[in-house]
């Protein structure tokens, strides 16, 4: 018995000397990644110039690009570019891993140390696993604890890599093999479809949805094919057509069931309505695991209510805060190439754009219009790349100067971008 004892207190001791160092490294290592990136954080001009001040997760700090080639830079170069003669200065003070929360709870000492003309901000998909500052429990000594274990970096670390197997395990919704779909389909149409799988795979959207377009032509009663342009048009951002051909491939083949999840995970999400719901309804008694699925959904849309409360909240505290201080406010969201993660809370900020009467730069939209839209994104499929930010300071500058903000005396600019930090542990 003391034998065993020992051991236990042994390895017990280990596992904590473990967590004590791991926690030291993260610490030195992101001290010396930020370290780096401070030097060139402030991209000074002039006495007298107007100042930027871009606040904000990864996103802003520019993980995903070469130094120098986040947005704010890029902006910078733009306002050189077009308008050599104006005193622009940056500050770029993007911090990895930062909510909506510790946004707002650090927004007036970095308003009063910076004196900004305007404010470019991106937050808010950090909120799904960093419930760091959550206002909406936060005077319970659970949400306490809880907030304090978000100061240590092993936590943090933990928590996203979970959030991270999640959610490339969570969709189940994988491109048939065509080797099963010969025994379906005659040769001909048995090479289109093979054809169309390896478009779709490499990201060849329009090529893959043509193939798809020929064997729905030759064979209406297909319903792989119908799932594969849902899947297509999820990619490309359009939920309404994705809708529609998920439900005719569920209506002809009611079996597979990554359909129903795909349907309620990723096309309805958080606009599930009546006329979802019951279209999921008429399959229960044909496939036990809908139920399941619907079940799984009213879960999540109770969570996503809350966490949409919780951004939206941040935001509204922001802008009021900008406003009481004479200071404009513009909304952003960011740039989506993962669907799923993102949609929902770009919607957030249209909404609040629109109720607040706040000029909005809709980088999802524009971003889905692109072709080979995986060029402008780094391999992570999460952040931009060199080629992705440029598009976002592109869209800034012609927002800037569509809304005629750099020439009123002081302007506030808030971009809430949604990227989850996947560089805590630099």
């Amino acid at each position: 018995m003391k034998s065993i004892k020992s051991k236990f207190i042994v390895f017990a001791l280990g596992v904590i000397t473990s967590l004590i160092l791991l926690e030291l490294f993260l610490r030195i290592t992101g001290f010396v990644y930020s370290y780096g990136r401070a030097k060139d954080k402030e991209l000074k001009g002039v006495k007298d110039a107007y100042t930027i001040l871009c606040l904000g997760d990864s996103h802003t700090a520019g993980t995903g690009a070469p130094m120098n080639y986040d947005y704010p830079h890029q902006l910078k170069r733009i306002f050189e570019r077009d308008e050599p003669g104006r005193a622009i200065k940056i500050v770029n003070r993007g911090i990895e891993g930062y909510n909506t929360a510790m946004i707002l709870k650090n927004f007036n000492e970095v308003l009063n140390s910076t004196n900004p003309d305007l404010v470019i901000i991106l937050a808010g998909v950090n909120n799904y696993w960093n419930a760091y500052g959550n206002h909406l429990n936060k005077n319970t000594l659970f949400n306490h604890l809880r907030d304090s274990l978000y100061n240590i970096k092993t936590f943090k670390l933990i928590k996203l890599l979970i959030y991270d197997i999640k959610n490339k395990t969570k969709c189940s919704l994988k491109p048939p093999s065509p080797t099963q779909e010969k025994t379906l389909l005659p040769p001909v149409l048995a090479r289109y479809f093979a054809q169309a799988i390896e478009c779709e795979r490499v990201g060849k959207y329009k090529e893959a949805m043509a193939w798809h377009t020929k064997i729905i032509e030759a064979n209406p009663n297909f319903s792989n094919s119908y799932e594969s342009l849902g899947r297509i048009h999820l990619a490309l951002g359009d939920r309404e057509e994705a809708k529609k051909y998920l439900k005719k491939a569920i209506e002809i083949d009611p079996g597979p069931v990554q359909r129903y999840g795909a349907f309620a995970n990723f096309v309805s999400d958080t606009t599930m309505d009546k006329e979802d719901l019951q279209f999921l309804k008429k399959y229960v008694k044909v496939n036990p695991a809908v139920r399941d699925v619907m079940e799984e959904v009213s879960a999540r849309r109770k969570y996503i209510e809350e966490l949409r409360t919780w951004i939206a909240a941040d935001i509204n505290s922001i802008i009021k805060e900008a406003h009481r201080k004479g200071i404009k406010v513009v909304l952003q969201n960011y740039a989506n190439y993962n669907l799923e993660m993102t949609a929902f809370i770009n919607e957030i900020l249209r909404q609040i754009a629109q109720k607040e009467s706040v000029p909005f730069v809709d980088n999802e939209r524009a971003f889905a219009e692109l072709k080979n839209k995986e060029e402008y994104f780094a391999f992570d499929k999460v952040h931009c790349n060199e080629k992705g930010y440029g598009i976002m300071a592109e869209n800034l500058y012609k927002c800037i100067k569509e809304n005629n903000l750099i020439e009123q005396k002081r302007i506030f600019l808030v971009i809430f971008d949604l990227s989850e930090d996947l560089s805590l542990t630099k």
